[in-house]
């Protein structure tokens, strides 16, 4: 892998280990919990959302998903409309770049 890529973070996580991932969260959450709103989900390195997919489709509306590139933030928000979905280096970034539904959910006061 070269050095840029490397540097970007653009891994991809294998289907298997994504659905598997699913299922622990289900199993430690529970799936009640999951499509009440009780628990945000944020995947700050969601790629093209792997670890999405197998996600249960009404706990999306409660998951945040951020990525470097804008072409893979264009994908996300055509396969998880309803997640909320932006671009985002949460290395650099500050507060202020994140969606203000996020900021209120992490109870970080609005910059």
């Amino acid at each position: 892998m070269d050095p840029a890529t490397r540097r970007g973070g653009v891994f991809f996580t294998p289907l298997p280990f994504a659905k598997r991932a699913a299922e622990y969260l289900e199993e430690i959450v529970g799936a009640d919990s999951m499509q009440s709103g009780t628990y945000r989900l944020w995947d700050m390195a969601a790629g093209t959302g792997h670890l999405e997919m197998y996600l249960p489709k009404d706990f999306l509306k409660y998951c945040y998903l951020s990525t470097l590139q804008s072409e893979d933030v264009e994908h996300l928000k055509k396969e998880f409309p309803d997640a909320t979905v932006f671009q985002y280096n949460y290395l650099d970034d500050g507060v202020d770049k994140m969606p203000d539904t996020l900021q209120r959910d992490l109870a970080i006061p609005a910059i």
